[in-house]
């Protein structure tokens, strides 16, 4: 059960996609204790108020494993083959805070602290001219996850994947999407923010650590 009282801030978890890297559903791979699909939704859901997850590939599978939790919200991306942008854009039509998170589904070390103190330091942050649409935490000059968002860009989001492009047309990333937006760096200590497991070998690196998780 969470120690602490969950931010105000909804939290959109892509888990839609073909992991075509990994040769398997990486989603599915057993990681410590439960599935590597567990822990993103696990953390995301003692941070946040509500968690949206966005499934597609194998989505039965997936649900199955989720947590058992009653403040999360399980939606379909039916595009999800064009890339990890529309899983993000269908995922963030549920959102009702006024910014959210995005965690993806294959970084199991985005513990809620993370995401607190992303989010106290855009609360202290000065003032500037204009409003970032974006805050990046940033781990020795890497860029990392979760990423918060303001939620103004949501109709933008839409349009670029749904207005623009035909269905079957791959499509660019957030990052790609937020290059024409004011964002910010959040410097954080904790590598977490950057691991990803996308292949067999970097299933087999973390399992060590995978054991400390704790459900």
């Amino acid at each position: 059960m969470p120690t602490e009282t969950p931010l105000s801030i909804d939290c959109v978890i892509p888990a839609a996609g073909l992991s075509s890297r990994m040769g398997s559903h990486k989603l599915l791979e057993e990681f410590g204790t439960h599935p590597l699909v567990y822990w993103a939704v696990h953390h995301a859901i003692l941070a946040c108020r509500r968690v949206i997850i966005v499934l597609g590939h194998d989505a039965g599978a997936i649900q199955a494993v989720l947590p058992h939790e009653d403040r999360f919200t399980v939606v379909t991306n039916t595009e999800y083959e064009r890339g990890m942008l529309t899983s993000i854009a269908r995922g963030a039509t549920e959102v009702q805070s006024d910014r959210f998170f995005v965690a993806p589904a294959d970084m199991p070390f985005l513990r809620p602290e993370l995401f607190r103190t992303i989010a106290a330091a855009v609360d202290d942050a000065v003032p500037c001219a204009v409003r970032p649409a974006a805050w990046f935490p940033n781990y020795h000059d890497q860029s990392g996850h979760p990423v918060l968002i303001s939620s103004s860009v949501v109709p933008a989001l839409a349009a670029v994947t749904a207005g623009k492009n035909t269905l079957g047309v791959p499509l660019g990333s957030m990052h790609k999407f937020l290059d024409s937006y004011t964002t910010m760096m959040v410097p954080v200590d904790d590598d977490g923010s950057i691991i990803d497991i996308d292949t067999m070998d970097a299933l087999r690196r973390y399992a060590d650590c995978a054991r400390e998780l704790k459900p």
